[in-house]
């Protein structure tokens, strides 16, 4: 379990649902989310996967995006999923996905059967959103490396985590199947902010591929280098 020195611990319960907590004023909840996200390195390509959930919006978000070089950038954006009841599974036209806690703060397993978009520029989602459909799967586990870490720099309250470790398993596209294992970071936060830059590897170096994907706030810039992947929470206005 992860710690915060003369702070709160994260505990195992922390990997479940949260129940929104209003933001003072009026108590509103415009703004309040919850998400978990993944991001995840093999060498020479990338993918990211983040699924949100709204307070005050009947529907969640689900986001993903695939990236290698010569290839077009491979990305799901679904803004209108169907809130889950219990645990993380999503439903929507086209779209299948479950994100299951196998053990709290050290395994999750990721399935995913789709149709996503190909996609000729980065920022095609910002505009017209148009490409190509193709079927896009995976079925992929996450094991953890290390001790959970909090996100952000209150040592009082714990608002989100993030965790480093290994993906490996099937990614299923039109292409074929391949068998990946690569490095990953998992985060997952609730309430009112989030983490801005979130990074697998060592992303020094020049850009091999990047996709822009709008979420509710803004959106998510997914890069590629030949050393790692950096995902940028951009906010509406930005881009």
């Amino acid at each position: 379990m992860g710690t915060v020195a003369d702070g709160p611990e994260i505990t195992v319960d922390m990997e479940g649902r949260h129940q929104p907590v209003g933001g003072g004023v009026g108590e509103s909840l415009v703004g309040w989310s919850e998400s978990h996200r993944v991001d995840v390195f093999v060498e020479r390509s990338c993918l990211a996967l983040s699924f949100q959930v709204s307070a005050h919006r009947s529907h969640a978000v689900f986001l993903a995006s695939l990236l290698a070089p010569e290839q077009s950038p491979i990305v799901i954006v679904e803004h209108d999923v169907p809130i889950p009841g219990i645990g993380w599974e999503i439903r929507a036209s086209g779209l299948w996905a479950d994100h299951i806690c196998e053990t709290p703060l050290d395994h999750w397993s990721y399935g995913l059967e789709a149709f996503a978009l190909a996609v000729d520029r980065p920022d095609e989602l910002l505009g017209r959103a148009l490409g190509e459909r193709v079927p896009l799967g995976w079925e992929l586990e996450f094991e953890a490396g290390e001790e959970a870490a909090v996100l952000g720099e209150s040592a009082q309250t714990i608002s989100g985590y993030r965790q480093a470790g290994t993906v490996h398993g099937l990614v299923l596209s039109a292409d074929g199947d391949r068998a990946i294992d690569g490095l990953a970071v998992r985060s997952h936060w609730w309430g009112f902010g989030g983490p801005t830059l979130v990074t697998v590897g060592a992303p020094g170096s020049a850009s091999l591929d990047t996709v822009l994907l709008p979420d509710v706030y803004g959106c998510w810039h997914h890069e590629l280098t030949a050393t790692g992947s950096r995902s940028r929470s951009l906010p509406v206005g930005v881009v």
